[in-house]
């Protein structure tokens, strides 16, 4: 009987097991373990992370009996690690989280603290004070930090400054840091590109992206350059009180020296109509009413003119000039415009047409894919990337198929010279003189900067 009876536990047992609901019910609870442990395991180590922080460290002296009063200042310059935030830094150096939180409220009226990055600069005044106290009748050594004020660049240009003016009070300051002006001369030969021999020589890859940029509506930086040509260029620098470099400034003068030239390439910095110019040593503007070349740091791979065609296998005119670089590389608008045809077809593939003028029209052709916002009737700047390098349509690979379209018919980009965006004449013309010959002057008494000179 009581076998029997035992017998039927165990099957009343069995079928509970074999239940669904039984298994979905021991999962549950299982979870909720887990879950449970682990958020008591996270909190327990937030909690010792900032008690280890911000508490202030006691040790116990006994049998010393006079007050103690040790105050030591710091300033340090703290480089923000990954993933580090203001509170982090704060709590390291043994600040109490009231004071912590004050500080952060304080900055949030004038910085998001949040906005800190890796690798940024903060300069932190700071004083430690060790005093010693009774605690449950003994003698107790607490050490206490205080910050006096924190100072950090969130822009080259601005400095902003929590400074405590009182227990537990601050207030923030931000103002522009005072900057001195510097010019800069540099010259040397070109011997692997403009842009290498320039950073090489000292110049920063800004100002070479500039100059680069100022001379693409003149130069084919593919074909006009060669080896052993010269280059000058003057521009401002901006520095702190400190001479630490904060940024750099115009270019006031450029000059290339190129075999393929036969003509004088100086440009000069000029205010026109409250903007800056760049004028050549006539006083017409560098700026043309086309691009060169579209695509930086391309070479040509197909030119104007009869060829036969890569894939359809036929003697065909080729209607502009092919482009080979990297797919993605920027396209960038030759002239002001509007898009006057965006889409795909089978030959081309992504293509844009711009409309300059009622004479000029551009083509780009084979695209991977446009840039964002570019659509039918949307105006361009000269310059703006509206799309990028691909082999979309009938293309064997990557490239940029560039025409350039005289009320209507196909010219050859490569013999094409846009005209000369401003002419000065009259008084500005004689205004544009005074302010080339005062740049000239200030090349001849600036020193060269780089070590490369010219031999």
């Amino acid at each position: 009987m009581k076998k029997q009876y035992n017998n039927k536990i165990i099957n009343i047992i069995d079928k509970i097991l074999e239940h669904n609901y039984f298994k979905m019910l021991c999962i549950s609870i299982i979870s909720c373990f887990l879950i449970f442990n682990c958020f008591s395991y996270i909190k327990s180590k937030i909690n010792l992370h900032k008690k280890s922080n911000s508490e202030q460290i006691k040790i116990n002296i006994d049998n010393f009996s006079q007050k103690l009063e040790e105050i030591e200042s710091q300033k340090i310059k703290h480089i923000v690690k990954k993933g580090e935030t203001l509170s982090d830094i704060l709590f390291n150096l043994g600040l109490d989280a009231k004071n912590v939180n004050e500080i952060l409220k304080t900055t949030k009226k004038i910085f998001d603290p949040r906005n800190i990055f890796q690798g940024q600069k903060i300069i932190i005044e700071y004083k430690t004070i060790i005093t010693n106290e009774i605690v449950n009748n003994q003698n107790i050594l607490v050490r206490k930090s205080i910050v006096n004020s924190i100072s950090l660049s969130p822009d080259p240009e601005i400095i902003m400054i929590i400074s405590r003016i009182s227990d537990e009070k601050y207030k923030s300051l931000k103002k522009k840091k005072e900057l001195v002006k510097k010019i800069a001369k540099y010259s040397g030969k070109i011997e692997n590109s403009l842009f290498v021999d320039g950073t090489e020589a000292g110049i920063s890859p800004n100002i070479m992206i500039e100059m680069i940029n100022l001379y693409g509506f003149i130069v084919d930086f593919q074909r006009d350059i060669r080896n052993k040509d010269e280059f000058e260029i003057l521009f401002e620098e901006y520095f702190d009180k400190n001479g630490e470099k904060i940024k750099d400034g115009n270019i006031l003068f450029a000059s290339l020296n190129l075999k393929t030239k036969n003509r004088d390439l100086s440009t000069y910095r000029h205010k026109y109509k409250n903007r800056g110019e760049y004028f050549n040593t006539k006083g017409s503007s560098v700026k043309r009413s086309l691009l060169v070349t579209p695509v930086n740091g391309a070479r040509i791979s197909s030119r104007f003119g009869m060829r036969r065609h890569p894939i359809l296998g036929y003697r065909k005119k080729h209607k502009g000039l092919d482009f080979a670089a990297p797919t993605g590389t920027p396209t960038l608008a030759a002239g002001d415009g509007y898009i006057n045809k965006i889409g795909y077809s089978r030959a081309n593939g992504n293509y844009i047409f711009l409309k300059h003028n009622d004479t000029f029209e551009t083509v780009y052709i084979h695209m991977s894919r446009f840039a964002r916002n570019m659509k039918k009737g949307r105006r361009v700047k000269q310059g703006r990337v509206i799309g990028y390098v691909g082999a979309t349509g009938m293309a064997k690979g990557p490239h940029l198929h560039y025409e350039i379209r005289k009320k209507g018919v196909s010219i050859n980009p490569a013999k094409f010279r846009g005209t000369a965006n401003i002419t000065l004449k009259g008084s500005k013309l004689k205004e544009f003189k005074s302010v080339r010959d005062n740049i000239n002057k200030l090349r001849n008494e600036t020193l060269n900067s780089n070590l490369k000179l010219i031999k």
